[in-house]
């Protein structure tokens, strides 16, 4: 091939914006490669084949001189049990010629998707000892608007200042729900927290608690979820906003709270344990006072084993208090449930598509966050919040001991 003719291929391929299958068996010869993975987005799944089979062939583009100048990516991009399309990105370099990047779409009949689709399928259990299916994963099983919702019904019943309020009205609203949907507002949890980094919420944070740290930015994270969906989204766009609540200056760190799903988890299992083992009714026959004080005592019982147990005043001021106290924990360490929950974590974490679907659901609704560290000062950037740090601190700060000059 002459210069000239080259250089009339190149034009005739950018111009082009579908590029017909000349050999639909030579395409057929792609294979998977582990160091190429999947790319997952919140719908899709897109899948980046090396081109191991013979793009000329298959494509007709013979457009080098030299065939290792060529640069072809194809992927195909699909929802479960459907080839949508397939593209092609010709990244062509020829120093003498010209230089272009070259997209086409791939049209597929029904057939051919067919076709395409039974390779992939096969290729997936061959690289990644999977189906397409269960690569792509089910969704986390929980919505946002069902996670939103947990949070208001503990709030409901708790003090918004207390933490410990918070976090055991949180507990006792997830120990009703499925394992699974535990698993989701872990996972759910999480994802909030790993997608609020701007510099703004730090400034913010710094305010709140008197400074701030890497740790201590998530435990208020912790605390901001716990505000609720609707503050939680303003302080992301304007963490300004968050002086419009009540808030509890050096103590809007809920390190504790976020913990809660996993000691939900173990607390509904040995709960369960209790009662399949006979504990129960020996605990009911010894301590009918205790266990008869209230509704759902030994639920109150079990959570507070895990998360502390009664304080030591109770216990030397009740003698059974502290028997039944040492009971429990005794229970709980002949059962091995407690942080049963990591096990359960790990078999049933869900896998990167489902992960990747997730992030994209909760980056959909997120504000944008402010990224701009240089215009951050946090007497101008933060106006409100500042004034009502400054209000509480004058409020809380010990009169004058004197009278005229210092002694």
């Amino acid at each position: 091939m002459t210069e000239s003719e080259h250089l009339l291929k190149i034009k005739q391929l950018a111009s082009m914006k579908e590029l017909p299958i000349l050999d639909e068996a030579a395409l057929l010869e792609f294979r998977l490669s582990k160091s190429d993975p999947l790319e997952i987005e919140e719908e899709y799944i897109n899948v980046y084949i090396p081109v191991t089979f013979d793009a000329d062939k298959a494509f007709g583009l013979d457009v080098c001189q030299d065939t290792n100048d060529d640069n072809i990516d194809l992927y195909a991009e699909w929802r479960i049990g459907e080839v949508d399309s397939l593209a092609m990105y010709v990244t062509y370099r020829n120093n003498s010629t010209v230089d272009g990047d070259f997209y086409f779409r791939v049209p597929l009949d029904e057939r051919q998707q067919q076709r395409i689709h039974a390779r992939l399928e096969e290729q997936c259990r061959a690289v990644y000892g999977q189906s397409i299916a269960e690569l792509y994963g089910a969704d986390i099983s929980m919505t946002l608007d069902e996670f939103w919702a947990v949070i208001d019904r503990a709030n409901a019943e708790a003090d918004r200042f207390d933490s410990t309020s918070v976090r055991n009205n949180l507990y006792r609203q997830l120990i009703k729900l499925t394992p699974q949907k535990m698993l989701g507002f872990d996972c759910i949890w999480q994802e909030y927290r790993s997608l609020t980094k701007s510099p703004m919420l730090h400034g913010a944070a710094a305010i709140i608690n008197g400074g701030v740290s890497d740790d201590r930015f998530d435990y208020f994270k912790n605390w901001l979820i716990l505000q609720g969906r609707d503050v939680y989204h303003k302080a992301v766009a304007d963490p300004d906003t968050l002086a419009d609540i009540p808030i509890p200056f050096e103590d809007a760190e809920w390190e504790d709270c976020g913990y809660v799903a996993g000691h939900a988890y173990d607390g509904q299992q040995f709960r369960i344990y209790l009662e399949t083992s006979g504990a129960e009714k020996e605990l009911n026959r010894k301590y009918p006072d205790i266990l008869n004080r209230m509704p759902n005592s030994l639920d109150e019982w079990v959570m507070w084993t895990l998360f502390l147990a009664p304080s030591e005043e109770n216990k030397e001021n009740n003698f059974d208090i502290y028997m039944f106290s040492l009971e429990m924990e005794h229970y709980l360490k002949v059962s091995g449930l407690e942080y049963s929950y990591d096990k359960f974590y790990q078999e049933n974490i869900p896998n990167k598509c489902a992960w990747a679907r997730l992030r994209g659901k909760i980056l959909a609704e997120l504000p944008r966050q402010p990224q701009d560290f240089a215009k951050l000062d946090i007497t101008t950037s933060f106006p409100k919040l500042w004034q009502k740090r400054q209000r509480w601190e004058q409020k809380i700060a010990p009169p004058n001991r004197y009278r005229g000059e210092e002694r």
